[in-house]
């Protein structure tokens, strides 16, 4: 399937839009690879199955949306708000998710190969079957095996 590709200022009018309708944003199968969106306020925003390689959400609002097999590679999260967000088998290959909040994130069945989650808040995070390798760097003290994660070296 052709994903559209849109720019960044047709992406915040549509979510302007469709929350004046009451509507909860749709940025589903998306071409949104490469864009800026930081300190951007898309919380409860529908990306699942979106291209958002090199995407910039730093320090973004992000809480509560949708990423499930969202292609989120070399994202950068840095800082972002992503409380109660569903990533259910996303890849996060090489991204950066540095301080970002996770609480409470399903991340089952992601991709965290190269992953930067160093200072992210997991608590409570979903953890069950997400993948990461020796390039994966985590929070200080967390232990991503007792979480659910599985090492790709160990497995």
């Amino acid at each position: 399937m052709r994903r559209m590709r849109l720019s960044e200022e047709q992406i915040r009018e549509m979510v302007q839009q469709d929350r004046a309708q009451g509507k909860t944003p749709d940025l589903s199968n998306r071409d949104l690879s490469g864009l800026g969106f930081f300190r951007a306020e898309l919380s409860e925003v529908d990306f699942r199955r979106s291209d958002l390689t090199s995407t910039n959400f730093g320090r973004a609002d992000l809480s509560g949306s949708l990423f499930q097999e969202a292609d989120l590679s070399q994202a950068d999260f840095g800082g972002a708000d992503l409380s109660g967000a569903g990533m259910r088998r996303a890849n996060l290959f090489n991204a950066t998710l540095v301080g970002a909040n996770l609480q409470g994130v399903d991340m089952r069945g992601v991709q965290l190969q190269g992953a930067d989650l160093s200072r992210a808040n997991l608590a409570g995070a979903q953890l069950e079957g997400a993948r990461y390798n020796e390039y994966t760097s985590w929070p200080a003290l967390f232990e991503p095996t007792e979480a659910g994660a599985v090492n790709e070296v160990a497995s």
